[in-house]
């Protein structure tokens, strides 16, 4: 484990203040990163090209932690921003590094995992950080290296046609989001991380209001997706009303809790009964808990939903009006995604519906609470 001594250190370098602003400039990373259109569309090719090339530095790096023999694979596929290698020193001994290749500044984000796992690992499972390192001055720049966890993603376990999960699994799945919710925060939004110099035990966001992050380029994704004919002139008028109007009670009023923020069943590990480990705290916030559901609901179909909800109220009640903000929350999301897969040229699946449906999906639910 990274001690908090360590996390509170790497806050306080200077280049942290130009990862805060940064944070407090996106909504969601993927689609609001300040790259440019063709550098998101060929990050794909410059990852796996990164990955090969850095080989032979991340071997080096990986001899001066593992003395015995040791297997290394890149898996270029994973990682986003990221590259990602699997180590294998024997058949239960496994681990992965995330280096910092293609972004230009200091890996910050690397720091919300352990800083997961220094918080909250009596009561939510976390992957084991085993070192990090920023502001390197040989490559890999900046790198995090972890235990695997055993097991398998809940996402191995779909049904690779209809997304079929075993109705066990999603229950768990509730309970433990539950847990991560039950942490109350400040503020709103990506965690502050010049926080962290006072204290790590209350997470912090950097907004001073719900709705001032929610409504951050809101209106550049409704063009953007209108632009690319997935949203008519009427559809987009009514994410605005929906969004910018009659949602005004509800971010005003909304709490402040921890929320994990990348709920995919990518990010699941489960042993077959139990969730085993929460992974991927990148883009860990404060804020509405419904926000985390909606955001975990943006992944699945709807009908997955009963399980999870019920495993979920197992532990914390929902709210009173959770369908409506549930609603508002999806489109808000869903939004953001389209947009992502807009400018990374990510295709729809072969054998699932177009993704910019679910933007339509959350306007007719809208009308029909409204």
């Amino acid at each position: 484990m990274i001690s908090s001594t360590q996390i509170q250190s790497y806050a306080q370098l200077p280049s942290s203040l130009a990862f805060r602003e940064e944070q407090a400039r996106l909504f969601l990373r993927k689609a609001d990163i300040e790259l440019s259109d063709q550098q998101l569309a060929t990050l794909r090719e410059c990852r796996r090209a990164a990955c090969l090339q850095n080989l032979p530095a991340v071997k080096d790096l990986c001899r001066s932690f593992f003395k015995s023999d040791l297997h290394i694979a890149p898996l270029p596929e994973k990682g986003t921003f990221y590259g990602v290698y699997h180590i294998t020193i024997e058949p239960n001994r496994c681990y992965y590094l995330r280096a910092n290749f293609l972004l230009h500044t200091p890996a910050f984000a690397f720091l919300f995992d352990a800083w997961a796992e220094n918080f909250l690992s009596q009561e939510v499972p976390t992957a084991s950080i085993l070192a990090i390192e920023l502001n390197r001055n040989r490559p890999p720049s900046d790198y995090m290296l972890s235990l695997s966890t055993s097991g398998k993603t809940l996402k191995q376990l779909e049904n690779p046609q209809t997304q079929a999960l075993d109705a066990t699994l999603l229950l768990a799945l509730g309970q433990t989001v539950a847990k991560i919710h039950a942490v109350l925060g400040t503020n709103y939004g990506p965690l502050d991380i010049s926080s962290w110099q006072h204290t790590l035990q209350v997470p912090q966001g950097t907004h001073t209001s719900w709705s001032e992050y929610l409504l951050l380029h809101l209106e550049t994704h409704i063009k953007r997706c209108s632009e690319a004919g997935v949203l008519s002139t009427e559809e987009a008028t009514l994410c605005s009303r929906f969004l910018q109007k009659e949602a005004c009670g509800v971010f005003e009023s909304a709490p402040s809790h921890l929320l994990h923020g990348d709920l995919g069943h990518h990010n699941i590990m489960t042993d077959g009964q139990q969730i085993t480990a929460i992974l991927d705290w990148e883009d860990v916030l404060c804020g509405d808990p419904v926000f985390d559901i909606a955001s975990w609901g943006t992944f699945n179909r709807e009908e997955m939903r009963e399980p999870f909800l019920r495993g979920y109220a197992s532990i914390r009640p929902l709210p009173q009006d959770f369908e409506w903000r549930y609603w508002l929350y999806y489109l808000r999301i869903a939004l953001a995604k389209t947009v992502h897969r807009l400018r990374f040229h990510i295709s729809d699946p072969p054998n699932r519906p177009p993704a910019h449906l679910r933007i339509h999906r959350a306007l007719e639910h809208l009308k029909r609470l409204s």
